[in-house]
């Protein structure tokens, strides 16, 4: 009498092949949720604070270019000789990733001295490229950092012009494919960030 050898084949091979389909199946479920998770929006809801009068040198318009339409009170001041404007995304709005962006206007007694030091401040303590910034200003130099141990980049700007010293500081770090930040696109940073300066100077 002879044994069923390929009915029980098959039968094998078929359990295999629903195993098989049932760990892709689960995999696949997987990555696609973390790839949602890694790619959500950013941000938090928006605050509709009241920021200082100054900060609205930098347009609505600017603002949603540079993905952070959500003024942030708390840090925002005038007092001082000074104005701190500080922005990040809005949640639902900005898209995914991290943005903030930080300007300062200061009106200081030594416009020379002042200027030294938020170039020393930006770079302080970081491995930062400072390039001079021509035709800007009386004085101006752009400050780069990006460093291996931080997905997020920062553009910066310190300019010098007449009575005051303006500081635009631009902080990045996009989604990667499962990971929640990965570096930015440095050149995009930088001509975002580039783009406010402009924007604030053409006002004062």
């Amino acid at each position: 009498m002879s044994t069923p050898e390929p009915a029980i084949r098959t039968g094998r091979t078929l359990l295999f092949l629903i195993l098989g389909g049932a760990v892709v199946l689960t995999a696949a479920v997987l990555i696609a949720a973390q790839y949602r998770t890694a790619h959500r929006d950013g941000g938090v809801a928006q605050r509709n604070d009241t920021l200082p009068d100054l900060c609205e040198i930098v347009s609505p318009e600017t603002l949603v270019k540079a993905r952070t339409t959500n003024g942030d009170a708390r840090y925002s001041t005038a007092a001082g000789g000074g104005t701190s404007c500080v922005w990040d995304q809005t949640a639902g709005r900005d898209g995914p990733g991290m943005r903030t962006l930080v300007v300062n206007i200061d009106e200081p007694y030594t416009p020379e001295l002042a200027f030294e030091s938020r170039v020393e401040q930006q770079t302080q303590g970081q491995a930062s490229q400072v390039s001079d910034l021509a035709g800007v200003g009386d004085e101006a130099k752009s400050v780069l950092t990006v460093k291996f141990s931080d997905p997020r980049a920062v553009s910066g700007h310190v300019v010098r012009k007449g009575e005051r010293v303006i500081v635009v500081r631009y902080v990045g770090a996009d989604p990667g494919l499962f990971t929640a930040e990965t570096t930015p696109d440095v050149t995009q940073l930088q001509a975002m960030s580039r783009a406010v300066l402009d924007e604030i100077l053409g006002k004062l």
